[in-house]
């Protein structure tokens, strides 16, 4: 049986049927958590050098 013979013969409750599937929807979408901001950690790295009496223009352009 297709279910446009159903939907001719007992339109009714097709119509029903068609409620309840969606109110359960709206009720799942509206217990549906939805955190738009979530907590992120950027990653940080830190590079540290010793070279006593080079400035810092040197030291970043001989590290990178």
């Amino acid at each position: 049986m297709k279910i446009t013979d159903l939907s001719i013969r007992r339109p009714v409750g097709v119509a029903i049927l068609f409620t309840l599937v969606v109110l359960v929807g709206l009720l799942s979408l509206n217990k549906l958590k939805l955190d738009l901001y979530p907590n992120i950690q950027f990653p940080i790295v830190a590079v540290s050098t010793n070279y006593p009496g080079a400035g810092s223009e040197e030291i970043e352009t001989i590290i990178t």
